[in-house]
Formats: structure tokens, C-alpha cells, sequence
């Protein structure tokens, strides 16, 4: 969706609120947090996901802290629309990318539901509330896993059916859109368009068991990146060179499929809880490697304090490929230095502690311990690394909803 379509329908949804503000048709609510961070490396700067820029070993205010605004307008029972805005820190600040929620919901009967516009996207176990940090215990999602997928959102069509299974509740997911971002690369920044964006999600619920498994498949339909750009300018004035054709298709990696499979679990018995989650990504361009992301936690209520412990583990399972030997130096190496850039491998174990101090305020701590391997620093910014890295993060937030 354009972001001039968007500004049109985000008119739509708002107007109605001007006139039954006071009233039970329009419902508002928002959430939030506030917290600072430490990163303890010289060389690699820490970010949440990859739409950020990363701080180096700095108190830093911005990388969890957020707000977030959502309204719900009801026209009547089964036909309702939202919206919601979430200001945060990100490579690319703009509205169109604030805007997260932006659509319309229409209720068929008990088992049917279809949505339209921007839909908040639910592919893994925490859903589309990745950015309420008061949902969940830790300050934030297992960067190991959820840091390579920032996608909130996508825009499109989805068709939902609910129904009831062996004691339990079943949803079944199919959504058809597209989506994209802004993402921070090293020393460069890359803004890309994933066209389809398309595929199906289920999630099951019995008494203290969930399970969700999805699927997504997609294609890089346009991408700019302003290293990439520059290098490629030069090579195209300089195709007569021997190994530019081989270079250029090593690096396209326009209309290529990528396929996402995704699953997890999360078990509460009394005061535990245990969860785990896993999933792998398929590709063939040469310039995005197949990758594998897990992570596994369990958490301990007592009172108003929850305790829990994190384990995660990321890595791709396949090397990246070399530069022709025909391109003069100069440019195999900054080939080269492109095919290497999104390899990466690291594990991570968290500690914290979550206390809920009001029904709707939760502070948490956090520590993380990271192992990174030498030139496979793909999650983080700053400086490259040729050794192998251990990189200490602590954090203090607080989280609220209203």
C-alpha cells in the first residue's frame, strides 16, 4: 500500500472518531515503554532488530523504548475497523512505516472473519504484539530469533476460521499482501518491497498448551541499498570488464523465492512456563542466506515477580559464495564483502526478573550473554569483527499499557 492510499484510508478510520469520541462506538488504548540500555563491545553495536542503527557501548534511551496509540471503531457487531501508530526508534522514521495497524475487520458468523488493509503480522508464537512489551516477561523479544524478521505488519487480505477441537480452540490463517522495510546493513542502509507476500498460519489452544505453526513465501520484489547501488554504478561503467556478467547475477536477487517456516509451543503448569520456538528460512539468492533461529525459555511466577531464563541460538546453514577471480581486485574484495555481509552466527543466554508493580505498569531486568563467531556479526552494527566476540547487554525497562 502507497503511502498517499494509506494517508486516504487512515482519513477513513479516524473521521468517524471526531464525532462518537465520547461514545461506545470508538474505543482507544496504547501502550509503552521506557528503558535504557548497555552494551559492553567495542566493535558491535547493539540493536533490537535490524530496522535500527546500533549503540556502542553507550546508555542508550532509544532501542526498546516506544508508544503506541490504537483505536478500535465498532459500526456495528460484526464490522469494525483499527488503527495504530507506534513511535519508535528505526533507520526510517517515516509516517508510512509509524503506521502498523490500518485496516478493516468484518465478523461473517462465529467461524469467519476476513480483514483488510495493514494487518498486524502474526507468523511466530508472540503474534502481532511483538511491540507490547508488557505482554510478555523479558524486555524483549530473543533478538537471536525475532532480530532478522522485523516485520510487524503487511498489507493485504486475510481470511480467518475459528472453531472448536479436541477441548480446545483451533484459528487457521491465509493472508495475501505485500510487505517490506528498512533495514540497516553495516555501513548501509536498504529499503526493499517483498511482493507476494503470501501464505497460512495455525494456532491452537488447550487449557495451558498453545502451539502456532506458520508458513509464509515471498519474493524481493524491489530493493535499494546504498553501498550496493554505489558498487553497482561502477561496475556498469565498467562492464567490458571480465566476471561483471557473473558478478550481476550473483547479486540479483529480484523475483527469487523465499520460503519461512515457523513453529512453537509455550506450556503453563501452575507457576511455570515453558516455551520454545524454531524456524528456518529457505532462499537461493546468493546475496540472502538460508538461516535457522531457535530459542528456548522458562519462566517462574512468584506473586507479583516473575523469574526466567533464556536460551537462543542463530546461525545460516550455508556458506556465502565467492566473488568472481576474474574482477580485478578492487572489486572482488567489495563483491565479496556484499556476499559475506548477511552471513552470521551467535548464541545468547538471558537472565531477568519482571515485576508487576500496578495492574497495567510491569519494571524488568534483563542481562544477555552473547557468543558471536568471528565475520558473522549480520545482527548487529558497527565495526566488523575478524574474532570471535562475547558481548554482555544489560537492560532495565518499564512497560505499561492504558
Amino acid at each position: 500500500m502507497k503511502l498517499q492510499v494509506l494517508q486516504v484510508f487512515i482519513g477513513v478510520l479516524i473521521a468517524p472518531c471526531i464525532g462518537y469520541a465520547n461514545t461506545d462506538m470508538v474505543h482507544f488504548r496504547g501502550f509503552g515503554s521506557v528503558s535504557a540500555v548497555y552494551s559492553d563491545s567495542e566493535f558491535l553495536a547493539f540493536r533490537r532488530d535490524m530496522t535500527q542503527e546500533g549503540k556502542l557501548r553507550q546508555l542508550s534511551l532509544v532501542q526498546d523504548s516506544l508508544l503506541g496509540l490504537q483505536s478500535d471503531i465498532y459500526f456495528n457487531d460484526a464490522f469494525k475497523a483499527s488503527i495504530q501508530v507506534v513511535a519508535k526508534d528505526r533507520v526510517n522514521n517515516s509516517i508510512d512505516d509509524s503506521v502498523t495497524w490500518a485496516n478493516v475487520s468484518y465478523d461473517f458468523n462465529n467461524a469467519w472473519n476476513f480483514r483488510a488493509g495493514r494487518i498486524g503480522s502474526d507468523l511466530t508464537l508472540i503474534g502481532d504484539v511483538g511491540n507490547i512489551s508488557y505482554s510478555y516477561e523479558w524486555v524483549r523479544p530473543p533478538v537471536d530469533f525475532y532480530g532478522a524478521i522485523p516485520f510487524y505488519s503487511f498489507d493485504g487480505g486475510e481470511l480467518l476460521y475459528r472453531h472448536s477441537f479436541a477441548k480446545g480452540h483451533l484459528n487457521a490463517k491465509l493472508f495475501y499482501g505485500r510487505s517490506g522495510g528498512s533495514f540497516k546493513y553495516k555501513s548501509s542502509e536498504s529499503e526493499f518491497e517483498l511482493v507476494p507476500f503470501a501464505g497460512a498460519s495455525i494456532r491452537y489452544e488447550n487449557g495451558g498448551f498453545t502451539y502456532r505453526a506458520a508458513y509464509a513465501r515471498t519474493e524481493i520484489d524491489s530493493t535499494q541499498q546504498s553501498g550496493y547501488d554505489s558498487l553497482r554504478s561502477a561496475l556498469l561503467a565498467n562492464s567490458y570488464l571480465p566476471g561483471v556478467g557473473e558478478t550481476f547475477k550473483q547479486l540479483d536477487s529480484h523475483h527469487s523465492p523465499i520460503d519461512y517456516y515457523t513453529m512453537g509451543f509455550e506450556y503453563r503448569y501452575q507457576s511455570w512456563k515453558w516455551l520454545a520456538e524454531a524456524s528456518y528460512m529457505d532462499t537461493d539468492i546468493q546475496a540472502v542466506l538460508p538461516a535457522m533461529s531457535a530459542y528456548t525459555g522458562l519462566v517462574k511466577r512468584i506473586d507479583n515477580f516473575a523469574f526466567y531464563g533464556l536460551l537462543a541460538h542463530a546461525r545460516t546453514t550455508k556458506s556465502p559464495a565467492s566473488a568472481s577471480s576474474e574482477l580485478p581486485d578492487i572489486y572482488r574484495v567489495a563483491i565479496q564483502s556484499v556476499l559475506d555481509a548477511t552471513d552470521f552466527e551467535q548464541s545468547t543466554a538471558s537472565l531477568g526478573v519482571r515485576w508487576d508493580v500496578a495492574p497495567n505498569v510491569a519494571l524488568k531486568g534483563q542481562w544477555d550473554r552473547s557468543w558471536v563467531a568471528a565475520n558473522k556479526d549480520y545482527l548487529w552494527d558497527g565495526k566488523p569483527v575478524t574474532t570471535d566476540e562475547q558481548v554482555n547487554v544489560f537492560t532495565l525497562s518499564m512497560s505499561f499499557v492504558f
